[in-house]
């Protein structure tokens, strides 16, 4: 497993209305050059072509 800390204003999501909660998918795509492109997620979405941005597969994380 791993974990992962990130710092975000809140002017940039949420509006600017304090929160707890949010649903959220991460992601990364690997471009190496001369190996074919990665497409890693947290939530895997099972689009073809990859697709992230697929609010129904968003999970829900709770900021403390």
């Amino acid at each position: 497993g791993w974990e992962a800390f990130l710092q975000v204003g809140l002017d940039v999501i949420g509006r600017g209305k304090a929160q707890s909660k949010y649903k959220i998918n991460l992601f990364r795509v690997d471009y190496t050059t001369g190996s074919p492109t990665r497409y890693l997620t947290w939530q895997p979405t099972f689009a073809s072509p990859p697709c992230f941005h697929k609010p129904a597969y968003f999970q829900e994380i709770i900021l403390i």
